[in-house]
């Protein structure tokens, strides 16, 4: 019986050691759909105005690039670098003006796409 269980501790202890092991390259930079620079250094994220953080549940180092359109007001994401979103305090039953994403990182944010001056999508990413 000791034996059984001493099995199934080394077998539950190695599944969490697997689960919680980072990946071998850090996040990059990325919207949903929209790709920012792929940025694998913390020298490169500084030569691009980036911010080098730890990012999402696991912690990963990434580079926070901002966007050149950052704020500009928008209708749909295809008329910005990153996402087209909505305030938090819009009402998706109503139609809305969005403002270009300032960042490509979406790790860590909750955001509503606005597509055709509408709310599509909120979504979480971590």
């Amino acid at each position: 019986m000791r034996s059984v269980l001493g099995m199934v501790w080394v077998g539950l202890t190695g599944c969490a050691a697997a689960q919680t092991a980072p990946p071998a390259t850090p996040v990059t930079s990325a919207g949903a759909g929209k790709s920012g620079p792929v940025v694998t250094s913390r020298a490169q994220c500084l030569a691009l105005k980036g911010i080098w953080r730890k990012v999402g549940v696991q912690q990963l180092d990434a580079c926070d690039v901002p966007t050149r359109d950052g704020d500009k007001p928008c209708r749909s994401s295809d008329q910005c670098e990153s996402l087209c979103v909505a305030n938090t305090d819009a009402d998706p039953a109503e139609p809305v003006e969005g403002h270009c994403y300032a960042s490509f990182m979406t790790v860590g944010t909750c955001l509503s796409e606005v597509s055709d001056g509408r709310i599509v999508r909120a979504q979480c990413a971590d």
